[in-house]
């Protein structure tokens, strides 16, 4: 069922910048002395903050094996917010932070809420394409984390420029994480690895 409404958010999600692109996309007279060369600079350069939204599919690996039962996917929406600075040269930085939140299925990770600092290498493909690797690490407390270790975690994306301030990514993210949870009234303690799938929208100023 998870899979299928992801499958379902990633056409809509399509649609709804498609349209967007082509609306972006209409043709408008250039100024007067404006060059193609300012022009094609401010295609390939990135900078400046931004805000995006993005949907992810997780899964959860228990490595104790009375918590295997929880090992099911669920739902995160993060919101983000940073810093990027990607110049012509093709290569740059996303600095940021973001909130997490997980919506727990029926044996799923617990609900919850983190934040998520992250740093990112942005290698600029082209003037609509580029791909990011980076590390971030996530950041909570509450009833259901206790005594945890969050580890360094590692995402891979490619974005798509749709405007000069729209993009959109779609990647993949891993880390590691011990906590200590509960399960049939007893204290368990295990590592857990948590990856995800994502989907992102993101809208620079």
């Amino acid at each position: 069922m998870l899979i299928n409404v992801f499958r379902l958010f990633c056409v809509l999600f399509f649609v709804v910048t498609t349209i967007t692109a082509q609306e972006m996309s209409k043709d408008n007279p250039m100024p007067m002395g404006y060059s193609l060369k300012q022009e094609d600079m401010e295609k390939k350069t990135i900078k400046g903050f931004f805000s995006g939204l993005s949907y992810s599919l997780m899964s959860a690996s228990f490595d104790n094996e009375k918590l295997k039962n929880k090992n099911q996917e669920s739902l995160g929406l993060t919101f983000i917010t940073g810093y990027s600075y990607i110049p012509e040269s093709g290569i740059g930085v996303n600095v940021g932070v973001g909130i997490l939140q997980n919506s727990k299925t029926e044996n799923s990770l617990p609900d919850f809420l983190a934040f998520k600092p992250f740093t990112q290498i942005v290698f600029h493909l082209n003037q609509n394409f580029y791909v990011s690797t980076g590390i971030y690490t996530l950041k909570w407390n509450g009833a259901d984390y206790k005594n945890y270790v969050s580890y360094i975690g590692s995402d891979y994306q490619i974005g798509y420029k749709v405007s000069s301030r729209l993009q959109l990514l779609f990647g993949y993210s891993y880390l590691k994480f011990l906590g200590e949870f509960t399960s049939e009234g007893k204290k368990q303690t295990s590592l857990v690895s948590l990856k995800a799938i994502e989907s992102m929208m993101i809208l620079r100023f």
